[in-house]
């Protein structure tokens, strides 16, 4: 099952650091970077242009991730702030 991620532009970004490195904890396929991909994380990217408010721009993300082929379905929904723990 594939990881995508919905992301805001920025490149400092430390949350996304410890949440990833929480992906050990849970077994997966590919992560994804649906929006915008921090030039520092290793990726797959699912490119959506921000032209709009923060919440438009995190709809447009998620419908892009909704509809493209290449993403598992289901997938599992995280957040820069999501850590797994177990």
């Amino acid at each position: 099952m594939d990881i995508v991620y919905v992301l805001k532009r920025s490149d400092r970004n430390e949350e996304l650091r410890y949440s990833l490195r929480s992906l050990a904890n849970l077994p997966h396929d590919r992560v994804w970077a649906a929006g915008y991909r921090p030039r520092w994380a290793n990726l797959d990217e699912i490119p959506v242009l921000q032209r709009s408010s923060s919440f438009a721009n995190s709809v447009a993300n998620v419908r892009a991730a909704c509809t493209d082929r290449r993403i598992s379905d289901p997938f599992v929904y995280f957040n820069d702030d999501f850590f797994v723990l177990q």
